[in-house]
């Protein structure tokens, strides 16, 4: 059973949200989770929040019974979080500055298990940290080009009861401290352009003494290229030539596991005509 009490409270330029939620169930003990905004709007196109929240999630099935890398044995996850986000809207785009801080307890992480095959199987986490920030830049269609950019700053370190104590602290296993992202889009009459690149940060894969097992930084990049065919009834027909990874750099996303190099697909899409 769920029981959840929402409020808003508007002072001014101020809008307090309050929220409440309790889950009852006859199998575990009843988890609650609550939080409190403070959202500021000085003008229009400007707005600022803080938020300080407790939440909780439950294992679902995928974690708890999928065959054979559920884990039965999760316990449900709690967090203390504490967030600034801040927008900024132009005539050009859009502008995000946020800021996080969570203290994890029993956080339910999925990390890679390799033998023959790679698979990742989920496991609780006693206690973690989770700190940093993200700046997401959006512009406005211009002459048919939109673009994006996203770049984090994101440091989770492992305090897991089980691990040792010289390892106590170290960021958690494949999470990247820096990552970014960049989308170019150009529409020409029935055709669009897409150009993407992403850049994922150095990750620890295993932890070692006196140096941990780091997978290094990798960069790669998309070009796609979309073009309207023809309609039929209700639906439009697209052609897309889709080519990844288009330096053909070398890089690991589980460590053993290299991730082929440049390739190529062609696809038809039928989407409905809104």
């Amino acid at each position: 059973y769920l029981f959840s009490l929402e409020k808003r409270t508007d002072i001014s330029k101020i809008e307090i949200h309050n929220s409440i939620k309790f889950e009852f169930d006859k199998k575990s003990k009843t988890v609650y989770s609550y939080d409190i905004i403070f959202k500021v709007s000085p003008l229009n196109n400007i707005s600022s929040s803080v938020t300080y929240s407790r939440n909780y999630k439950k294992p679902n099935f995928n974690d708890l019974l999928w065959e054979p890398f559920g884990n039965p044995y999760l316990k449900n996850e709690f967090s203390n979080n504490f967030y600034i986000k801040n927008i900024l809207l132009t005539n050009y785009g859009q502008l995000d500055i946020n800021f996080h801080y969570i203290d994890f307890h029993d956080l339910i992480s999925w990390r890679p298990m390799v033998g023959t095959n790679a698979y990742w199987i989920p496991d609780n986490i006693s206690s973690a940290k989770s700190f940093g920030g993200d700046i997401y830049v959006r512009s406005n269609e211009i002459k048919g080009f939109t673009s994006s950019f996203s770049a984090s700053y994101l440091k989770t370190e492992n305090y897991d009861d089980s691990i040792n104590e010289q390892h106590s602290g170290k960021m958690l296993i494949y999470t990247p401290k820096f990552s970014a992202f960049i989308k170019i889009i150009k529409k020409y009459k029935t055709q669009t352009f897409y150009l993407t690149s992403k850049f994922v940060g150095e990750r620890i894969y295993r932890y070692n003494w006196p140096h941990d097992n780091i997978l290094p930084s990798y960069f790669f990049g998309s070009l796609a290229y979309e073009r309207h065919i023809f309609n039929v009834n209700k639906f439009k027909i697209f052609s897309l030539i889709n080519c990844e990874n288009i330096f053909d750099n070398k890089y690991q996303s589980v460590h053993g596991f290299p991730v082929p190099g440049r390739t190529y697909s062609i696809s038809i899409t039928i989407k409905e005509k809104l």
